[in-house]
């Protein structure tokens, strides 16, 4: 649970995927972002599926045919994918994996990021330069921000939102943990 970023969409020239990861690359190296890039190519098909590990979860093994970067503007944020399919829709390697097992055809599909525990700073940051990738290589970017930045570009309604889910999930902590307290106390015939 928390605020989160959703966002779709297309590469408008997919021969400025490599002006976009640079110019990504500058703005996190400025930042002090984490950043990691792929380069795979486009003209082979994709071969990522999913695998079960031995620690019992799963990972994405082979080729997921995606050119990008990803970055994380704040630890306790979660990544920004800018991978893109040979097609230019943004993608995940998730949702490459997803389409190997035909349950996702190459469309836009929207790709989430939680990005209310790294506050208003970092939520600003990554609208703001969503709004600059759509002006320059995304321009059919769709943005659905449940914390009304997008939209409104009010500093103060972001803060109130966070705020206010912030209250509502301690709130639900503090009703969680009293109700495993109250089940406690009872005796096990009860």
């Amino acid at each position: 649970m928390g605020i989160t970023i959703q966002y779709k969409g297309k590469l408008t020239d997919t021969g400025r995927i490599y002006e976009l990861i640079r110019e990504i690359v500058e703005i996190s190296d400025t930042m002090s972002w984490d950043y990691d890039i792929l380069d795979q190519e486009w003209r082979r098909i994709p071969t990522a599926h999913f695998e079960s590990t031995s620690e019992g979860g799963i990972r994405i093994i082979g080729n997921t045919c995606l050119k990008g970067i990803q970055f994380t503007p704040h630890p306790k944020c979660e990544p920004i994918w800018l991978f893109f399919t040979a097609l230019g829709y943004l993608s995940t390697p998730f949702h490459i994996a997803l389409d190997a097992e035909d349950l996702y055809p190459e469309r836009k599909v929207w790709i989430t990021s939680i990005t209310h525990y790294a506050g208003a700073d970092t939520h600003i940051a990554v609208i703001n330069l969503f709004k600059h990738l759509k002006s320059k290589y995304l321009h059919d970017l769709e943005v659905h921000d449940e914390g009304g930045y997008w939209e409104s570009g009010n500093r103060d309604h972001l803060e109130l939102r966070i705020n206010r889910l912030n209250e509502i999930m301690s709130m639900s902590d503090e009703a969680l943990l009293k109700m495993v307290q109250e089940r406690d106390r009872k005796k096990p015939e009860e």
